[in-house]
Parts: C-alpha cells; sequence; structure tokens
C-alpha cells in the first residue's frame, strides 16, 4: 500500500469513527478507484464494532443528479447492522452531528449473493424477499456547498444506518401506482406519485454487482437501499417522521 492509500484509509477512518467534519481531499481521493479502496478497508474496520455489515445503499442514481456530478454510475456504500432500527424507533439527536434522512425503498435480501457472477433484474427479483419503505439515517458532515464525489464515496456517502418499515411486498407493484407521502410531525412534507429515482430492481442489481464484483458475499437478510425520493431533509427534533408507500406500507421514528 502507498503511502497515500495509507494516509487516505486513515483520514477516511478518523473521519467517520469521529463524527468528523471535511473538505475536498483530491490529494489522497483522486479518484473513484482510490475512493472505493479506502471505503472497503475504513468500513471493514467500522463495521466491526457496529455490528458487522447489515446491508448497503445507493446515492445519486437520477440521470440529473448523474450528469451534475459528472459520473456514469451511481455511488454506493455500506451500512452498518447495528444501525439499522425497526418502524417506531426513537432515535438521539446527540448520537449526530447532522442528522438527515431521504425516504426510500428498502430491498431485504432472501438469500445469499455471491461473487463470480454477473445478477440480472430476474435474479435479483427472485432474490429478494421484501421491498418495505425505509428511511436513511445519514450524517452529512461535509463542508456546505461542496460534493468531492471521491472524497464522499470514501467517507462511506454519509451513512448512518436505517430504519425499516415492517411490512412490505414480496412483488413489487408498478412504480407509477406509488404514492410516496412523508410527514414531520403534522407536516406533510412529499407527496408525489411513482418519485422513486430509478427502477428499485435496477438499482438493487447495480448494488448487488458492485460488492459481489469487489469479493463480497451479500448475505441473506440485507439491507438494500435503493435511492432517495426526495431531497435529503433536516427532521424536526421531538416530531415524528412517517413516510407512507401504499401497498409496501409505512415506517416511521421520532428524534429527540
Amino acid at each position: 500500500m502507498t503511502d497515500t492509500a495509507i494516509a487516505a484509509r486513515e483520514t477516511a477512518l478518523n473521519n467517520v469513527q469521529n463524527r468528523g467534519w471535511f473538505n475536498p481531499m483530491p490529494e489522497l481521493f483522486a479518484d473513484n478507484a482510490a475512493a472505493y479502496a479506502a471505503q472497503d478497508l475504513v468500513m471493514s474496520q467500522v463495521a466491526a464494532g457496529r455490528g458487522g455489515v447489515g446491508g448497503y445503499k445507493i446515492a445519486y442514481n437520477t440521470p440529473p443528479m448523474l450528469e451534475k456530478l459528472g459520473q456514469d454510475v451511481p455511488g454506493v456504500a455500506y451500512v452498518c447492522a447495528g444501525q439499522i432500527h425497526q418502524d417506531g424507533a426513537e432515535l438521539a439527536s446527540a448520537d449526530y452531528e447532522n442528522l438527515m434522512i431521504e425516504p426510500e425503498i428498502a430491498a431485504i435480501l432472501g438469500q445469499d449473493m455471491i461473487p463470480d457472477k454477473t445478477y440480472t433484474p430476474k435474479d435479483v427479483r427472485a432474490a429478494v424477499a421484501r421491498w418495505c419503505p425505509a428511511f436513511e439515517l445519514l450524517d452529512r458532515r461535509n463542508t456546505d456547498g461542496h460534493f468531492h464525489v471521491p472524497t464522499v464515496l470514501a467517507h462511506n456517502i454519509f451513512n448512518e444506518g436505517a430504519v425499516l418499515g415492517a411490512g412490505g411486498v414480496a412483488n413489487l407493484p408498478p412504480m407509477d401506482s406509488l404514492t410516496s407521502q412523508v410527514f414531520d410531525g403534522d407536516k406533510q412534507i412529499l407527496d408525489a406519485v411513482s418519485s422513486a429515482p430509478q427502477d428499485p430492481v435496477e438499482a438493487a442489481c447495480h448494488l448487488i454487482n458492485h460488492f459481489t464484483g469487489r469479493g463480497h458475499v451479500m448475505k441473506a437478510g440485507a439491507v438494500l437501499l435503493c435511492g432517495t425520493h426526495m431531497a435529503i431533509t433536516a427532521p424536526t427534533r421531538g416530531q415524528v417522521m412517517r413516510f407512507d408507500l401504499g401497498a409496501l406500507g409505512s415506517v416511521s421514528f421520532r428524534v429527540d
């Protein structure tokens, strides 16, 4: 490992473990390959103290966001098992520097996904046990206004877990039949039809092929977060956040 790679790993590890704020670091994370190499090493250590790897997330998976960021494919990151909460969770704001949320569709794997295979959408449909609503939890700690992609990738794209809905369906209905409604207390902040950033099957397929392609076995029960239905949002302390997703059910949590 080069001196630069060692410095990149140690810098990202310190920031992720200690919730440190960070600026763009192109001198350490020159491109996405360097970023993912650091992400793998950092999260192998971080996850060991947070219940292991419990899931995976996709980010900026819409054509406008990809164009804005100058990327060809979406970004991906890990979710630690100890930071995956269930419907109705009570979260403490003191556990985060800058808590933000994104409402998403989550896929829960029903079988292990192994390396040395390229998975198709048909494979993914057969492998997912259920699809349910979820909130991704993020701790957005970069300097306002910047999004140097490799630096953000190396820092695991801000993920600090998820809250999962209790229900769900085994087979996804058409996206144009799903209404996404998000409430911050009594205030409705989203009411949209077909607001998923891409086909969730395609999003899950991208996640699976990325991580199995890097030699990871994705275990049955793993959570795949398939992309946000609205812009990243700060929850209001003391209020219940709720995401209703029609036939897929709902998910809620409170932060104090």
